[in-house]
């Protein structure tokens, strides 16, 4: 027996541990920190901006060839694209959980470049841009000037150009956004009436420009071939682009050579040149202050704590060259919560070792018989971080949570041995000879125990999709540290037993006498232990007692079972399913959407009184506001605001109200009652990173058909009004199809007879409206656009545009007031499109205890009640990763029994036997629901993650019970006898090692601060599944055993 060789050679088994030890300590310090393993999606975005068009056009011309053409990429998920009225694309392509970020970006661009020769050219002139991202930002980086001695074109353009390329060297970061951005532009404000005058059109403003900034390619002075004698070559330069508005306000215009005196146009003649800003849709502040933002997104499958770390060293060096008067803030930042999480859990290991040890000293009452389960934690513990190094694995909250729920079955291997041998050395025989004597009877129960957890642990390995990921590292750190305790229980522990344990006098004899520790216990605690031994022998008189009875009424037993497993069968039928559990991550999300046609400075006074508003509740910290701009939908519109609403830290939030949601809940009910000049929504964050840009569900209305984007409008404000009665948290439709808009009545026939080609008209408009980019300039070592547009004066009201003037074919200047009406339109501000169809998003946050399926069910049967028949509705986000991952793990659970029912049978060589096992795992599930329902939390993926632990814990308990019952029915004892026996034996390990198992969890189920969500799902249901199915067990499975022996003899 492998045992007897490390009881006789103990130090060889003490090297192995030792070994073992040694690999996971050195292994700890690779592993990488994360919240979560890598389990979003990967994300490829398309952008590009088509200046002065509005969503329908963009959507017309940019978004459906390209869309056409990505469609069908390999492992492509979902797609939704946004066209808004600033001209703005975006493309998010989502692709299968585990796909290759990389070929998914190549063969995304590969896709597009079949659509590049159909979109317009000057698209194409500016280019698409094609990335790998996250959906979320990690964190913010905002300039500001506390003396205001910079205003924010300064800020932005520093940023720029001092900043940005820094920020995006850093380790992790896949791209930098700019809130409030104000690049640098050379803006040429055109004087329509001052171009009319002169017969001049602003297409020949736009046409001087192009050919007269441009880069000269002159060439070199004598170079080969050239004369023999030739003795010098050099390099001829001349200027080409223009740097300054003064260069761009001497470009010629108009001059007539064949007139001569004829005066010459300049530009500044006829417009008004400075070097302004590109843009002036978004309004960006921190805490009430002006400012510029970066906002930093970071690659997928990287660490966001090296890549935070890196960014802040970063801005630490570039801060020291910041000119006087100009500072930085970091206020919105992801990765605190993510420190603080693990931090949490790691007291939580701490805490369970605690716990643990307190139970095994109370049973064990011997310091040196409770040091032996002690040592078995560092050496499996500590030993896993080397096998989680191998497989890529990072310190993550599953990862330590296997690792909290390791420490109870670690100390339960050990415990078991050490109680068989203390058990021998009472009955009079050496430590030595004990060991021996008890390891050939828990070498069964030890392996058994292991191959059975094995069996439901590595499985999850194989899971696929959002539920394999969040399975496989969790199941995969419990297998394996699992496997090293059965290790070390065969090897250090019966070692350790033979050597610290002591003989117990027999009778007659006097007691060895006691070391200096054992005296300290023994004052400290004797009476508390002899109370102890004196109820818990009476505890084990009694089980046993009942247990008799019950084998006697075994048929009423057994009726009793099928009552409770029907009972169980209902809770699970009916219980509230969830996905992943919402978390108080340390800021909220806050949406503004004022009315159609209010301008950017409009909203920014809105969100300033959001923010005022904010700061009068307790647990708020800091702010960061953009008008202009939606975080939810990563679009512009001059009437949408966002708000990232930064939490003090954990440590200043202990009592209820300070929560994040119930300072959400507090947001929105003032909110609504305070400021009623704009809809406000105000959302958690996303449970997991990558999996959406805020909490909650998002669902898509599409249209199939041909309808009209009030069409769709009506048709998503009546289901959201549907889903408004359901007593939802939050329910929001942000679509509008009814802003201000004005549409021209182009008379095409007055065109014609006024000799004006209709392009002309089309780019005056364009021209003057539009914000036009011509081409490029160089400055500070980078280049920037160059603009025009009709000055402000030009372009104000309705007679102004009608006062423009276009040129005929005889050179005669028609105001284009004789070409066309205008009147009054309604249009959307955006338009969205969904896998190709024109949608509309329906956001919301599901009540915390409302099953996410119930939710997708109530919205298929509205669907097919409310929607017309040329519509229809998509789930995105972390709800369709919800939809997609089925019935997961129900099937793991169904396939964890199934193969440890095989290892059993393998074991017993016996059908039967297994059975006397495994009947009593569906009653776990029994007390975990009850737990969950006391707790009023919903079965999400991490109570899913405890049902697998509770299959292998159920197992293990009846494994001692029928292990020991069937050695004793080997020796010749009756079906009665072995199952009295094995009970009256099993108890106390049973106990003690179900006691050490339940305290080790209970920190998770008082968890505080960050994560603290995440724990309470896993920590209430394996602590009261673990307490159901060691009171169920322990009754049960005598039975279970007793009547399939009696089966299994009449056979």
């Amino acid at each position: 027996m492998i045992s007897t060789f490390f009881i006789q050679r103990p130090i060889f088994a003490a090297v192995i541990s030792m070994a073992i030890t040694l690999a996971g300590a050195i292994s700890v310090f690779s592993l990488p920190i994360s919240l979560f393993p890598p389990i979003a999606p990967p994300i490829i975005q398309v952008t590009c901006s088509y200046p002065g068009a509005n969503a329908a056009v963009v959507t017309d011309t940019i978004g459906a060839p390209i869309e056409q053409k990505v469609n069908g990429v390999d492992k492509l998920m979902y797609m939704r694209s946004q066209s808004t009225n600033d001209g703005m694309y975006i493309l998010t392509l989502a692709f299968d959980i585990g796909a290759d970020a990389n070929l998914a970006l190549v063969q995304t661009q590969n896709r597009v470049q079949l659509a590049m020769p159909l979109l317009p050219p000057v698209v194409q002139k500016q280019g698409v841009g094609i990335k790998k991202t996250s959906p979320d930002i990690l964190l913010t980086v905002s300039l500001l000037s506390p003396d205001d001695r910079y205003d924010d074109i300064f800020m932005s353009n520093y940023a720029t150009i001092h900043l940005r390329d820094e920020l995006l060297r850093c380790y992790g970061v896949a791209d930098v956004l700019f809130l409030g951005q104000r690049d640098y532009s050379i803006r040429a404000w055109l004087d329509p009436d001052q171009l009319a005058a002169r017969g001049l059109n602003a297409t020949d403003i736009r046409d001087r420009i192009a050919e007269q900034n441009v880069s000269v390619v002159v060439g070199v002075s004598g170079q080969s071939s050239s004369p023999l004698n030739q003795q010098t070559q050099q390099v001829v330069s001349a200027v080409g682009r223009l740097q300054s508005p003064e260069q761009f306000g001497d470009i010629i215009v108009y001059s007539d050579a064949t007139v001569p005196g004829t005066a010459i146009v300049r530009l500044k003649d006829v417009a008004r040149i400075e070097l302004g800003a590109s843009n002036y849709s978004q309004v960006c502040r921190s805490s009430g202050k002006p400012s510029v933002t970066v906002a930093v997104f970071q690659l997928p499958d990287t660490n966001a704590l090296d890549c935070s770390r890196d960014i802040k060293t970063t801005m630490q060096k570039l801060a020291k060259q910041f000119p006087p008067g100009l500072d930085y803030i970091i206020g919105y930042d992801t990765t605190p919560y993510i420190t603080e999480s693990i931090f949490e859990v790691v007291k939580t290991l701490r805490d369970a070792i605690i716990l643990v040890a307190i139970v095994v000293l109370v049973f064990l009452q011997n310091w040196r018989a409770a040091l032996i389960p002690l040592i078995a934690v560092p050496v499996a513990i500590i030993g896993t971080f080397a096998a989680m190094a191998l497989m890529g694995f990072s310190l993550n909250t599953l990862t330590l949570f296997g690792l909290v729920l390791s420490i109870g079955i670690v100390v339960d291997d050990a415990i078991v041995v050490v109680e068989n041998v203390d058990r021998w050395i009472a009955s009079g025989l050496s430590p030595r000879d004990a060991a021996v004597k008890a390891m050939s009877e828990v070498t069964g129960p030890v392996i058994g125990v292991a191959a059975v957890l094995s069996a439901v642990f590595v499985p999850c390995a194989f899971i696929s999709g959002v539920t394999g990921l969040f399975f496989k590292q969790f199941a995969l750190t419990i297998a394996i540290s699992t496997i090293l305790s059965a290790i070390n229980s065969l090897t250090l522990s019966p070692a350790l037993a033979a050597i610290l344990l002591k003989p117990h006098p027999l009778p007659g004899q006097v007691a060895a006498r006691k070391d200096p520790l054992e005296w300290i216990f023994y004052l400290l605690l004797g009476p508390f232990f002899r109370l102890f031994n004196w109820g818990l022998g009476g505890l084990i008189d009694g089980y046993v007692k009942i247990v008799a009875v019950l084998l006697r009424r075994s048929v009423w037993t057994l009726g009793l079972y099928g009552i409770l497993l029907v009972l169980t069968w209902k809770a699970v039928a009916v219980y509230p399913v969830g996905f992943v559990p919402l978390q108080d991550q340390g800021y909220l999300i806050v949406t503004v959407q004022l009315p159609d046609g209010a301008s950017v400075m409009r909203t920014d006074q809105v969100l300033a009184d959001v923010e005022a508003l904010s700061f009068t509740i307790p647990g708020v910290s800091s702010t960061l506001t953009i008008a202009g701009m939606s975080f939810l939908y990563n679009s512009s519109a001059p009437n949408w605001g966002s708000m990232f609403l930064v939490l003090d830290e954990f440590k200043h939030r202990q009592t209820p109200e300070t929560r994040a949601m119930a300072i959400l809940k507090t947001m929105r009910t003032r909110c609504q009652a305070e400021i009623p000049d704009a809809v406000i929504g105000v959302y958690p964050a996303p449970p997991v990173k990558g999996l959406g840009t805020a909490g909650g569900f998002k669902f898509f209305i599409q249209d199939r058909g041909n309808s009209t984007p009030q069409a769709i409008q009506e048709a998503t404000t009546q289901f959201a009004d549907v889903m408004a009665d359901w007593g939802l948290f939050f329910v929001a439709n942000d679509y509008r199809a009814d802003s201000p808009q004005l549409f021209l009545d182009i008379d095409r026939a007055k065109i014609r007879a006024a000799g004006i080609p209709i392009a002309s008209v089309f780019n005056t408009l364009q021209l003057y409206l539009g914000s036009f980019y011509v081409n490029n300039f160089n400055l500070f070592g980078r280049f920037w656009q160059v603009m025009i547009m009709a000055d402000v004066p030009f372009r104000s009201a309705v007679k102004d545009l009608l006062n423009l003037k276009v040129a005929n074919n005889n050179g005669q200047m028609v105001p284009l007031a004789t070409l066309m009406n205008v009147r009054n339109d309604l249009g959307p501000v955006m338009m969205m499109r969904y896998n190709l169809y024109p949608a509309a998003a329906i956001t919301g946050i599901p009540n915390i205890f409302e099953s996410g399926s119930v939710l997708i069910d109530k919205v298929e049967q509205t669907a097919r009640k409310q929607l017309p028949d040329n519509f229809s509705y998509e789930w995105s986000e972390i709800f369709y990763l919800q939809l997609i991952a089925g019935n997961t793990a129900s099937v793991l659970l169904g396939l964890g029994v199934v193969l440890v029912f095989l290892v059993l049978a393998a074991l017993y060589e016996s059908w039967l036997q297994p059975l006397a096992v495994i009947l009593v795992v569906p009653l776990c599930f029994f007390g975990a629901i009850v737990g969950l329902a006391i707790a009023k939390l919903p079965i999400d993926i991490l109570s899913q993650v405890g049902f697998v632990v509770l299959v292998g814990l159920a197992c293990k308990n009846a494994i001692l019970i029928v292990e020991f019952a069937k050695t004793l029915r080997n020796e010749g004892h009756d079906p009665t006898s072995a199952t009295l026996s094995a009970c009256r034996l099993r108890l106390r390990p049973i106990l003690m090692t179900s006691f050490a198992f339940i305290l080790g969890v209970f920190p998770l189920v008082v968890a505080k601060g960050a994560g603290a969500e995440l724990r309470w799902s896993l920590g209430i249901t394996v602590f009261s599944g673990m307490i159901g199915v060691t009171l169920f067990g322990i009754f049960f499975t005598p039975v279970f055993y007793y009547v399939l022996e009696r089966i299994s003899a009449r056979w």
